[in-house]
Order: C-alpha cells, then sequence, then structure tokens
C-alpha cells in the first residue's frame, strides 16, 4: 500500500529563525504553528488586512502521517524506514516502488533525496545507487540478490 511520511526540515547550516513547525514522531503527528488572523481587528485600524502582533496569541495545526521525523532525524534513519523496504519490495516481491520528496521551496526534499551539502550526508538517490552497485554493503535485501 501507499505510505505517507512526513519529514520535519533539519536545520540548514545557516539556519537563524526556529521553525514553526514542531512534530510528535510517536503519534506520526505534526505540529505547524501560525499567527493567529483576522482581517477585522487591527493595530492601525479596522480591517486592513494586517497580520497582528507578534504578541498575538498563535494557532496549532495538526497533521497526520503514517510516520513522522522530526529534524534531528538523520538520513540513514529516513533511509531505513522508506528506502530499504521499498528496495525489499522491488527485489524480493517483484512489484513496483516509488521513493519521492513533494514540498514547497526550500522543505527539504534536495536535502533528502541527494543528502546534505554542509556535512558529510548522503541522501536517498545515493543510498539506493550503493545498495545495487555493491550489494555486499548492509541492506534490506537478500544475499542472493
Amino acid at each position: 500500500g501507499t505510505r505517507v511520511v512526513c519529514r520535519v526540515r533539519p536545520p540548514s547550516c545557516r539556519a537563524a529563525v526556529p521553525s514553526p513547525v514542531s512534530s510528535r514522531a510517536e503519534s506520526s503527528e505534526i505540529l505547524v504553528a501560525s499567527p493567529a488572523y483576522s482581517p477585522s481587528v487591527s493595530p492601525g485600524g479596522a480591517g486592513n488586512g494586517s497580520p497582528p502582533p507578534s504578541s498575538s496569541p498563535t494557532q496549532t495545526h495538526a497533521f497526520v502521517f503514517d510516520g513522522v521525523f522530526d529534524g534531528a532525524a538523520t538520513d540513514a534513519d529516513v533511509s531505513r524506514a522508506c528506502l530499504d523496504p521499498a528496495l525489499h519490495d522491488v527485489c524480493v516481491r517483484g512489484v513496483n516502488a516509488t521513493v519521492m520528496a513533494y514540498g514547497q521551496s526550500g522543505a527539504g526534499k534536495t536535502h533528502t533525496m541527494e543528502g546534505a551539502r554542509c556535512v558529510d550526508g548522503k541522501g536517498l538517490i545515493p543510498r539506493a545507487s550503493e545498495l545495487f552497485s555493491n550489494p555486499s554493503l548492509s541492506s534490506p535485501l537478500p544475499s542472493s540478490v
């Protein structure tokens, strides 16, 4: 079946602003905090559509997925949970599998698929390539493949 997994973007090498996103891996839930917004109440008068001042309360929105990785999750963690089972299905069960990254600009798709550029990390694409080019590596694939 189809699984939808969310990875909270790890802090970038130059991240200065804390993320409004928090995760609860045990419940596979992502919480996104956003400023409360009321178009009829604003500091400058009635209804000019300005966002409220920064001291205003926030709204929290919860999203549930089949799995969640917080910002501390490594590329290896994501690979073990997502890539390894997909490769096992392809090589052992003979079924098709797709692993893809989807999200807005700056969400961390390239980091997940290709790896970190500021540290020596490997994303899902290099890990999959290594498993096929060197089957002796520790992998979910049986030794006869």
